[in-house]
């Protein structure tokens, strides 16, 4: 599986990637925007029902995009606590193969970033 780093970073990419994309529909809207305003007969030969139809497309592109990117930040915050579970059940069965092999609390505690407490418990029911 992934590491906790490779995970966010393949996260910030996919991110940056739709805000790109995001940040390129709403240019490209302000351009065609500006473009027919600038010219009474919108400067593409199209008529005003065409474009007001290519406009609401790129608007509804832009809003499925945003939806989009809610849902696989939502996706995102899953995994991360996904993650975050597996990681720390790992730890558990660490500490406790740890701590019956005959390790301290505070060797348990400095081997697998559990708290000396975390590890002490751990320690009293090693044999459960």
């Amino acid at each position: 599986m992934f590491s906790d780093t490779a995970m966010l970073a393949l996260i910030a990419i996919v991110v940056l990637g739709l805000a790109t994309t995001g940040s390129g529909l709403v240019l490209m809207m302000r351009d065609l925007r500006a473009r027919t305003a600038a010219t009474p007969d919108h400067g593409t030969g199209l008529p005003d029902a065409a474009l007001s139809r290519i406009e609401l497309g790129m608007m509804q592109q832009a809003e499925a995009m945003s939806q989009s990117l809610a849902a696989i930040g939502a996706d995102v915050m899953a995994l991360k606590a996904d993650v975050e579970w597996l990681t720390g059940e790992r730890m558990i069965e660490t500490a406790i193969n740890l701590a019956r092999t005959g390790q301290s609390p505070a060797e348990v505690a400095a081997n697998t970033g559990l708290s000396e407490d975390a590890a002490r418990t751990i320690a009293l029911f090693r044999h459960n």
